[in-house]
């Protein structure tokens, strides 16, 4: 038996999982009447924090070093195909909330049946991103560098977060869409 949960009820769920607080120093984001299709801003946030970390990581002579140039040529594609296609229709999210109106509807029921059809190959990239972070841990243990530790704990954090909240978040959100979207079409 599956469960069902209705989009009215886990839609904000997903807007609240979608805010961010500002961080220190910064203003928080003004509240706008436009929902904006691009990925919120805290994932691009959290893909260039992985990014740098993973370019000191590449900067090691050693082991290291090695281990990061697998993941450096996986993660760039990765965080590429992931920012264009799974996470540009969740910037919807806090202005649909609000119930801003968006042109932008259409394109992101697009992009998240692309996501379902994408799904099998976002899986995969990640595999095989965590197969090298495995590499990378077992390289940094052995050469003491547990900053670089943290990386390959952080991009198995970063894959979990993406496998079970923002990919089922943004193909909830698409359903939502062609549904709200469906019922908004006059009748014939």
């Amino acid at each position: 038996m599956t469960a069902r949960i209705s989009t009215s009820l886990l839609l904000p769920v997903l807007v609240a999982l979608s805010s961010t607080s500002p961080a220190a120093g910064q203003e928080p984001a003004p509240v706008s009447r436009v929902a904006v299709l691009e990925a919120p801003l805290a994932l691009r946030l959290d893909h260039k924090s992985l990014r740098e970390a993973l370019n000191r990581a590449l900067e090691d002579k050693a082991g290291v070093g090695d281990a990061a140039r697998a993941i450096d040529a996986l993660l760039s594609s990765h965080f590429k195909h992931e920012e264009d296609l799974a996470l540009r229709p969740l910037g919807l999210l806090r202005g649909i909330a609000r119930d801003a109106t968006s042109a932008d509807i259409a394109s992101a029921i697009a992009m998240t049946g692309k996501i379902e059809r994408d799904l099998p190959q976002l899986l995969d990239e990640h595999r095989a991103i965590l197969e090298s972070s495995k590499r990378l841990a077992d390289v940094a243990r052995r050469e003491r560098k547990l900053q670089f530790v943290d990386l390959a704990d952080r991009l198995w954090l970063h894959a979990r977060i993406a496998e079970e909240v923002l990919y089922p978040a943004a193909i909830l959100l698409g359903e939502h869409l062609r549904v709200t979207h469906e019922a908004k079409r006059p009748r014939e």
